[in-house]
C-alpha cells in the first residue's frame, strides 16, 4: 500500500467517525485506562481516544513510520467496523478506491 492510498484512507475513516461523533475533540487516555473494557470508560472517551490516534496516526505516516501506520490503521479499521460505523464492504470498497 503506498503512503498516498494510506492518507486516502485515514482521510475517509476521519470523516467517518467525524460524522457519527461531532465536535468531540481529540484526547489521549492512558494505557492503564484503555487496557480493559471494564475500566469504565464511556463512548465520549472512547471516541476522543480515537480522535486522537487518527491525529497520531496522520503523524506517522509524515514521519514514514510505516510499520506503525499500518497497525494503528488495522485498529482504527477494526474500531470502525465494530461500532458500525462501516460494513466489511464499505472497507473493501475504501481500500480498492485508495489503491487506484
Amino acid at each position: 500500500m503506498t503512503m498516498l492510498a494510506m492518507e486516502s484512507l485515514i482521510n475517509f475513516y476521519s470523516q467517518r467517525l467525524e460524522k457519527r461523533y461531532p465536535g468531540e475533540k481529540p484526547r489521549q487516555l492512558t494505557t492503564s485506562q484503555m487496557d480493559h473494557p471494564s475500566r469504565g470508560i464511556t463512548l465520549e472517551d472512547e471516541v476522543a481516544h480515537v480522535k486522537f490516534m487518527v491525529e497520531e496516526l496522520r503523524k506517522s505516516l509524515v514521519a514514514n513510520r510505516l510499520q506503525v501506520t499500518l497497525r494503528w490503521l488495522g485498529f482504527l479499521e477494526g474500531y470502525l467496523w465494530s461500532r458500525g460505523l462501516l460494513t466489511l464492504q464499505d472497507l473493501i470498497q475504501a481500500d480498492e478506491k485508495a489503491a487506484r
